[in-house]
């Protein structure tokens, strides 16, 4: 097992966190207090890919470097980018160089907290026992989990696309579907991009027809999101798959090359879905298959008529978006406008257990449309999917305090989380779990403390049992196949064959 020794830093990295915090506090000095702040977060670069590389080494993007590159998007790319290619700031510089400090000092305590519970964890569980840490696919049990998954993410498209509970066309009113349609597919929602990494894996390992099917898997789903007006889920599948691909021990190089080489195919492509989905109308979408592929290929004719503007208009509205929203206003307003939170809201953790279906008008858990709306950001619906990052989420309840306060949770939760299923990544579900983790990792960037009690409470038991659950269909599927051959065909023993289909 690959134990990080802890706490002492290799020596790089130290020298990179320190010059990255010197040179951000010279730069401040020296009027440039933007960029400084911008230098400091992406002096912790190396700590985190260290991170992943001391506790759980062999994904091509760990939970701690998707972490961080969230917050280099927020804190350090976003803001300069509008200053230096936008010219024009669309956030309180101010609060948002406060931001930028506080995200240094909240992701310096989540990798402190992280690697010391993960290491604390992990040789909790290990006690010296033997681990089961290798897969192996050779026999019935990768394989048949991986055949459970694949059957189980088909029926939640179909589920998704008959109901309408997953559809993006046609405007809010396509959307509008009932609690439960869109409990069941949420509910389920990673099951189906989890998977390529378990095809991945088997394509490599096993080749023949688990290459075939993977391929085919790909082409499949990455088609039917993108008729369905999702971008996203191609992407994160696209991961999987690569992720996969490389444990099973192909080349990372060419796999990195190869996931470079897709990035210039979906950047483009981002625009045309994003167009498509505004352009198509409700009709086209529900005329079926070739009518939807008919109206993608005229969004795609009609977006390159105005390519210079568009290209113009979407390059700025991705900047806009990449940057850290709300917690400017944050930083600025707390607490001389808005006086500290404190524990306000917080009962909502005591409704964790309760669902929507039964309690309509319990606590909102997801807390961040309404508190971006409290500074001004977005109308505080679910329709404007605003969101806080955890900086502002800690500073505006408990002041600087609550910064570290809220990423030592999160590492808290990672930590033991990610040492739990990283000792037993032998067995099916354990990595299954493990592949949720690093999926839901970015999600510390935007954490409240509301949300982290609901992932650590409800959120990874309920996908665990999910996949303890399909791994006990597995289970049964086996037996019935064993009987079933054994029940008419035919048995040597010895010398002899032996009939044993039919009973007398």
């Amino acid at each position: 097992m690959n134990r990080p020794k802890l706490v002492f830093l290799p020596t790089m990295t130290l020298i990179s966190v320190i010059l990255g915090v010197c040179y951000g506090i010279l730069m401040s000095s020296l009027d440039m207090r933007l960029e400084g702040g911008a230098i400091a977060v992406l002096g912790l670069g190396p700590l985190y890919l260290y991170l992943d590389r001391k506790c759980t080494p062999g994904f091509i993007i760990g939970p701690s470097s998707f972490i961080y590159i969230l917050h280099v998007l927020g804190y350090s790319i976003g803001p300069l980018a509008q200053r230096y290619i936008l010219h024009s700031e669309y956030f309180i510089v101010d609060g948002m160089i406060l931001a930028q400090w506080g995200a240094v000092i909240g992701l310096l305590t989540y990798a402190i907290v992280y690697i010391n519970v993960f290491r604390a964890v992990s040789r909790r569980l290990y006690n010296g026992k033997n681990e089961r840490l290798a897969l192996s696919p050779e026999g019935s049990k990768w394989g048949g989990y991986t055949s459970i998954l694949l059957a189980i993410s088909v029926l939640i498209l179909f589920y998704g696309y008959v109901s309408g509970a997953s559809r993006r066309i046609g405007g809010l009113a396509a959307m509008e579907n009932t609690t439960l349609m869109q409990t069941i597919v949420s509910s389920f929602l990673f099951v189906k991009i989890i998977v390529f990494f378990f095809l991945g894996y088997l394509a490599i390992k096993l080749r023949g027809r688990w290459l075939v099917l993977a391929a085919f898997a790909y082409v499949a789903y990455a088609g039917f999101e993108t008729l369905e007006g999702n971008r996203g889920p191609l992407v994160y599948s696209l991961l999987m798959l690569s992720t996969g691909v490389v444990w099973a021990g192909y080349s990372i190089r060419k796999t990195v090359v190869a996931l470079c080489l897709s990035a210039m195919l979906f950047v483009p492509l981002a625009g045309v879905v994003n167009y498509y989905r505004s352009y198509t109308s409700l009709t086209q979408y529900e005329e079926g298959f070739i009518e939807r592929m008919s109206a993608f290929s005229q969004a795609m004719r009609e977006l390159k008529t105005i390519e210079k503007e568009g290209s113009e208009i979407a390059g700025r509205a991705l900047i806009i978006a990449i940057t850290a929203e709300t917690v400017d206003r944050i930083m600025t307003m707390t607490p001389e406008v808005i006086p500290h939170a404190g524990f306000e809201g917080l009962n909502a953790i005591f409704y964790i257990y309760m669902p929507l279906l039964i309690a309509p008008d319990r606590p909102e858990i997801g807390d961040g449309n309404i508190i971006a709306a409290t500074y001004g950001v977005g109308k505080g619906t679910n329709s404007t999917f605003s969101y806080v990052p955890a900086v502002g989420e800690g500073y505006r309840r408990f002041g600087w305090f609550g910064i570290p306060l809220i990423y030592a949770l999160s590492g808290i939760i990672f930590g033991t989380a990610l040492a739990v299923f990283w000792v037993r990544r032998g067995v099916p579900e354990c990595f299954a779990m493990l592949l949720f983790l690093v999926l839901q990792a970015p999600g510390v960037w935007s954490f409240t403390f509301n949300y982290a009690f609901y992932f650590a409470l409800f959120y990874v038991p309920k996908y665990y049992i999910y996949f303890v659950i399909l791994r006990k269909l597995q289970g049964v599927f086996s037996s019935c196949y064993t009987r079933f051959r054994r029940i008419g065909f035919v048995q040597r023993v010895g010398a002899n064959r032996v009939e044993i289909g039919a009973r007398r």
